[in-house]
């Protein structure tokens, strides 16, 4: 009797669990039908927006493209949602089915006898079960089938029940021509469809492939060596070391007064990264969580030229996260005097000729990393070099790329043993021969390649922690620094692992977590948060700091450098112009910008472009016409 017992009570929580687990499945069925709305594949607003810009221009095949580049990812996530619905519905039924079985069997097991009543009237107890178990059985049975007609009403989609009818139908709705030349896209009239037309092909993964160019942007020649060195083409400028290559900066200023302010404009979207400057040219980039786009402002006016909305990757299950210290356009953008590129925290790089129209669009899918993405991007020639380190360093899942600044290709491509880093690469001359090296930090090795080929000429391992500060080179030695592995200074002239040998200097202290270092003929100045430290650039075996100057002041600016002064962007809006000298820092001049200042300065000549939280600043000779974003 006790086995008897036993193994009915085995049966029926067996049946109570089926039961459970058909509620939940239910239930996990009915929130994500619920969480999908009711927008369609092709009623999706991008998709229809796509739609009516190839209409007004059927012949523009960077319309085309753009739709082929956004069916491609609904359709993604619409048979992930189908193949979610099929297995819950075959999992609701098993488990249904179990539970009715279990249930029966439970009932049987538990069976009692008839029990004889007075006047010889019986009443047959299993038999009433059995009829109510057969009633409830009907019941469960009806419940499920009128869910799943529910839900099947509530899944009814227009669209093809496969990849390849959806494909047919993709290919019946969009325009196909491959060679119909693009609508111009220039000044005024380039700003009123910036919104809309949109160019770009998905390079899935590693970069299986990418856009192609748009027909009506002839190529253009390469700028000289000469020119590239005369622009702020990228973070701190052509080598990325915040040096300025002219001394007739102005040294006077207030934004909120706007003296010395030749223009101020509002900048429509937010973003941490820094102005970069190519002749008459000012651009950032900015994003939300909904929206990333390319500014272009005239360097001369301030008023917005071009505006490029890059329309952000369709979401994922999870929403993207960034942090507050560096949101959703930190990385800093990049030229190379043909085309202007840019790369968001969703990963997504794009290429924008100088009339606003988008070339290509890579995808790389949002990096694994705690602090979002903030590595700048950087040119050799016609090549974009993308710092893509993330996750852990056992993850696998770092890697340094260049892509074809034309087309969007991947050149080349080299995996890096490194963790998420934010550090920004830099392309430099040779110490020796002819030739750039292209240099990386990430902990914990600081790395340099071959731009031309990712070929690894030399690593120093001397960083730890997370790396935020970019690495400088100054007359043959690169200074490479992060608050929890110090700042050393390595000769660039080594081959394979230079740890032992090319390691010149280092020190602990004062080493910033954000700042990257400045360097000049004299000094090296490493800045903490508010505090500057000044070191002989010779170093020595046990260096110490010539001196310490407190600004009093949050700093996230890199500092830089104009002739024999340094310019100082605080957080709060303050700034400070100084003269470093052997025994002491000279305070010069404090100024004011009137908004909080995150990013570093661009130069050009008798001009400094700095871009404050909410505003774009134009510091020269004048007085500040505010404009507002356009």
């Amino acid at each position: 009797m006790s086995r008897l017992l036993v193994r009915y009570q085995a049966v029926l929580a067996t049946s109570l669990v089926a039961g459970l687990f058909s509620l939940v499945v239910s239930v996990l069925l009915v929130i994500d039908f619920a969480s999908r709305g009711t927008t369609e594949l092709f009623d999706a607003p991008a998709y229809l927006a796509l739609k009516e810009q190839l209409s007004s221009s059927p012949d523009n095949n960077v319309s085309q493209e753009a739709i082929r580049t956004l069916d491609k990812e609904l359709r993604a996530v619409y048979f992930h949602r189908r193949q979610f619905t099929h297995t819950g519905i075959c999992l609701l039924l098993g488990g249904a089915a179990l539970t009715v079985v279990t249930a029966r069997w439970a009932a049987a097991l538990r069976r009692v006898p008839p029990h004889p009543q007075p006047g010889g009237a019986e009443v047959d107890r299993d038999a009433i079960q059995q009829q109510r178990g057969r009633w409830a059985a009907c019941g469960l049975v009806a419940a499920v089938l009128a869910s799943l007609g529910v839900l099947a009403f509530r899944a009814n989609s227009p669209l093809p029940a496969n990849v390849a009818a959806l494909a047919a139908e993709t290919a019946r709705r969009t325009v196909t021509s491959e060679d119909a030349p693009p609508s111009a896209d220039k000044g005024e009239a380039g700003k009123e469809v910036a919104g809309k037309e949109v160019a770009g092909k998905e390079v899935a993964g590693k970069g299986d492939g990418a856009a192609k160019v748009a027909e009506g942007d002839s190529p253009t020649a390469m700028p000289t060596t000469e020119t590239y060195a005369a622009q702020w083409p990228r973070f701190r400028g052509p080598v990325g070391s915040g040096v300025s290559a002219w001394s007739d900066m102005p040294d006077r200023w207030d934004g909120t007064t706007g003296e010395g302010i030749l223009w101020k404009v509002e900048v429509p979207l937010p973003g941490y990264n820094s102005p970069i400057v190519w002749e008459d040219r000012v651009f950032v980039s900015g994003a939300t969580d909904s929206e990333q786009a390319v500014f272009c402002f005239d360097a001369d006016s301030g008023a917005l030229r071009w505006r490029r909305d890059i329309p952000p990757p369709v979401p994922g299950k999870e929403p993207l996260e960034v942090s507050e210290f560096t949101g959703y356009a930190a990385p800093t953008m990049a030229t190379d005097g043909v085309r202007a590129y840019a790369v968001f925290a969703s990963g997504d790089v794009v290429a924008v000729n100088f009339e606003g129209n988008q070339q290509w669009c890579q995808r790389l899918g949002p990096p694994v990393s705690a602090w979002g993405h903030a590595s700048s991007l950087a040119t050799y020639g016609s090549l974009l070099i993308v710092q893509f380190d993330q996750g852990k360093k056992a993850d696998g899942r770092s890697r340094l790329m260049a892509l074809d600044g034309a087309t969007g290709r991947v050149v080349w491509e080299v995996a890096r043993e490194v963790p998420a880093s934010w550090a920004s690469p830099i392309v430099v001359p040779r110490t020796t021969g002819d030739g750039h090296l292209l240099i990386t930090s990430a902990n914990p090795w600081v790395i340099a390649y071959a731009p031309e080929n990712g070929r690894e000429e030399w690593r120093a391992r001397c960083l730890g922690g997370e790396i935020g500060p970019s690495p400088v080179m100054h007359a043959g030695v690169v200074y490479a620094a992060n608050e929890t592995g110090g700042m050393a200074a390595i000769r660039a002239d080594g081959q394979g692992d230079v740890t032992e040998t090319h390691i010149e200097w280092r020190t602990d202290i004062n080493v910033p977590d954000v700042c990257s270092p400045l360097v000049t003929d004299e000094y090296v100045l490493l800045l903490k948060s508010g505090l500057l430290a000044c070191f002989d650039r010779k170093g020595g075996d046990d260096p110490e700091p010539l001196w310490e100057e407190d600004l009093m002041e949050d700093v996230s600016s890199s500092p830089a450098l104009v002739g024999d002064r340094v310019y100082i962007f605080s957080n709060a809006g303050p700034a400070w112009i100084l003269q470093p000298k052997a025994d002491q820092c000279e305070r010069i001049r404090e100024c004011e910008m009137g908004e909080p200042c995150r990013t570093s300065p661009a130069f050009q000549p008798g001009r400094i472009y700095i871009r404050g939280d909410h505003h774009l600043f134009c510091i020269g000779a004048g007085t500040a016409e505010e404009k507002p974003g356009q």
